[in-house]
């Protein structure tokens, strides 16, 4: 397809998209972008330990933050007697 087809075919009433009526808008609203909100999201923070035990963590593999807020979560259970929420 040339150019000047191309121009032809979008100045081309019968090609282009039906107007919306005024019932319709309303039902679109506005796009919500991204990935949705978690109800509990994770906090952000920044830990200094041992590179030793970091280099430990690390090396379990994927999914080695998640094993260390799963062992920060049961210690906090053992210790105050399951009062730290499962999210």
């Amino acid at each position: 397809m040339g150019r000047q087809q191309a121009r032809d075919m979008a100045n081309d009433s019968s090609t282009s998209l039906p107007d919306l009526s005024d019932a319709a808008k309303p039902k679109l609203g506005k796009a919500k972008r991204g990935r949705p909100r978690k109800e509990n999201p994770k906090a952000h923070v920044s830990l200094r330990v041992d590179a030793d035990v970091l280099e430990a963590l690390k090396s379990t593999g994927p999914g080695w933050q998640t094993f260390i807020n799963d062992v920060l979560r049961k210690a906090l259970s053992n210790r105050h007697g399951g009062v730290v929420r499962q999210a």
